[in-house]
């Protein structure tokens, strides 16, 4: 059986601010970043993910535009004065692929009556949850529930070669299990500095800008406004390696430019992640083979919660 996974860029992040409303505080006054969630609070949070990406294949442009809508639901299970535990439940998943071989679409919600494989994956995956434990700076402290997952994975499939059910496993575990956990959201939990800021101030974080193209990056972070219980940071970053890039799991050789624009928007109550919209431009060129192809790509991300 041939097995496919699709890397879900579910780009959640958990903003860590408390502040008050600067046109009735000194403007000057430094704010300390905390996470404040209340023991059986529930939020919901839409991501939806547009990928283009263009290359050029033996004088050929080659383009594949990728959609995803994923919806998850966020309940805080536990809290101390130390740590916040979480449970994250995966409640839409949806895909469309649109290349030179036409368009498919890909819905958790038709595996009722699809004899589809992937849309059997994204079934297996919708209603089930993992449990992060986050101390109140945001930082991952522990993961479960994706072994669960995984072995529910394995029986829908019926998957019973050993090398299958491994590759499977791998997969899952890169792109939507305890590595996506650990390195992609500890990653966005780590946007703000330790240290107290007040508005206008900036810093420097260092990360990997998305999971589908990783690449690393220093992002310029602003802290730009507070109107009422709403905070607004954006981030730039330029990008520029000689080196390698990592596409959907695979790394290569590359030489890539570009650039990361993003605007953050936060509830200052909970420290919680309101909005959110980042771009990501890449030009270069990938090596295979020893022969250059051209590559440009472009990642479009909003998230919204409710």
């Amino acid at each position: 059986m041939k097995l496919y996974f699709y890397s879900i860029s579910f780009f959640l992040s958990l903003f860590l601010l408390s502040c008050k409303n600067t046109s009735h505080q000194d403007a000057t006054k430094k704010y300390q970043f905390a996470l404040h969630l209340s023991a059986g609070a529930k939020y919901y949070f839409n991501i939806n993910t547009e990928t283009v990406s263009r290359v050029l294949v033996a004088g050929k442009d080659m383009e594949t535009n990728s959609q995803s809508e994923i919806g998850l639901i966020y309940e805080v299970v536990g809290s101390s004065p130390d740590s916040i535990q979480v449970k994250i439940t995966y409640d839409q998943l949806k895909f469309a692929i649109k290349g030179k071989d036409g368009q498919k679409e890909i819905d958790a919600a038709n595996s009722g009556h699809s004899f589809d494989d992937m849309e059997k994956q994204l079934a297996a995956i919708k209603g089930a949850s993992v449990y992060v434990v986050l101390n109140k700076k945001g930082e991952v402290l522990e993961v479960t529930g994706n072994k669960e997952i995984a072995d529910k994975l394995v029986t829908t499939l019926h998957v019973t070669n050993p090398a299958s059910e491994s590759r499977l496993r791998e997969q899952f575990k890169k792109f939507i299990g305890d590595d996506f956990i650990r390195n992609n959201l500890s990653s966005q939990f780590s946007l703000f500095p330790d240290t107290a800021v007040v508005v206008g101030d900036s810093w420097i974080l260092k990360n990997k800008l998305s999971s589908d193209v990783e690449v690393d990056a220093s992002s310029t972070c602003t802290f730009d406004d507070l109107d009422g219980k709403l905070a607004t940071v954006t981030s730039a970053a330029q990008i520029n390696t000689d080196d390698k890039l990592t596409i959907t799991g695979t790394e290569v050789p590359a030489s890539i430019k570009g650039s990361q624009k993003g605007k953050f928007i936060t509830d200052i109550g909970t420290g919680l992640l309101m909005e959110a919209k980042t771009t990501i431009a890449l030009e270069g060129s990938v090596q295979s083979m020893g022969k250059d192809y051209p590559l440009s790509i472009k990642i479009t991300k909003l998230i919204t919660s409710k």
